[in-house]
């Protein structure tokens, strides 16, 4: 969603947003995902699989994340906007010389 958004207002296009608008998102730096991911599967949590059908499970909880592994997010999503949108910059003016 936020690469779809960033390439569209640099295109100068109307932004699109799909679903019906009830729906949350959870926006997380690449950073912080890797290393919350890293201590997953360096713990011995025991947690295999992916969760089942219900929307519940599937949102991220970061509280547990946070007690059970000390991992919380630390770039903001201000701070984690600037270098995407600077990278979708630069591939848009690559792509432009091509």
């Amino acid at each position: 969603m936020v690469s779809n958004f960033i390439v569209q207002a640099l295109r100068g296009e109307d932004l699109t947003v799909f679903g019906d608008r009830r729906q949350t998102r959870s926006f997380c730096y690449v950073d912080d995902l890797i290393r919350g991911m890293m201590l997953l599967m360096d713990s011995a949590a025991g947690i295999t699989g992916l969760p089942g059908d219900d929307p519940k499970q599937r949102q991220p909880d970061i509280a547990k994340a946070t007690s059970m592994f000390a991992w919380k997010p630390t770039v903001s999503l201000d701070d984690g906007l600037e270098p995407t949108i600077a990278y979708f910059r630069k591939l848009q003016a690559a792509q432009a010389l091509q």
